[in-house]
């Protein structure tokens, strides 16, 4: 967590060079009695509205990564797996996991959706999200002959033992 800890540093000192120019950091005594430099922000504030471009900008490419995986064949509860997805108690972690991808429509009653291509097929797909479970009603798009399409619905028919007429 360390190393990671100094790379944001890193970009957040490059954020501000690029913000504010190279005032923006200033190199200091790491303490007292002591001669070895560090760099350090000149203004904390500009440092935290640095800090929140790069988790902005870090939380939407870590939505486009999520919607890329989605393209890829991962379920939505991978992806909460991966996000580590904190639900409400009604919730399961796939559509928690949907609901903070997913962008809010242009109305307020409009349906949440986001599209992918899918691997498999090379069609792009609209997905509705994990809420109805059969996988035609979940996703759009699919061609015909996309075997992760088909292996999909069949999965479901197998566990759920429903067979559309």
């Amino acid at each position: 967590m360390t190393e990671i800890r100094h790379r944001v540093e890193k970009i957040v000192t490059d954020v501000l060079i690029a913000q504010d120019g190279p005032t923006a950091i200033v190199s200091v005594p790491i303490g007292h009695g002591y001669s070895t430099l560090v760099d350090r922000p000149t203004d904390y504030l500009a440092a935290m509205g640095a800090v929140r471009s790069v988790i902005d900008a870090a939380e939407r490419l870590a939505r486009d990564y999520a919607t890329r995986a989605r393209g890829a064949g991962q379920s939505w509860d991978e992806v909460a797996a991966e996000l580590q997805a904190v639900t409400d108690e009604d919730d399961d972690p796939g559509v928690a996991a949907y609901r903070w991808v997913a962008p809010n429509p242009p109305q307020p009653y409009d349906r949440i959706t986001i599209s992918w291509v899918c691997a498999s097929c090379s069609a792009r797909v609209t997905d509705h999200g994990p809420f109805s479970g059969h996988p035609d009603d979940d996703e759009e798009g699919h061609l015909a002959s996309c075997t992760r399409h088909q292996n999909e619905v069949a999965d479901y028919h197998r566990r759920t033992g429903w067979e559309r007429e």
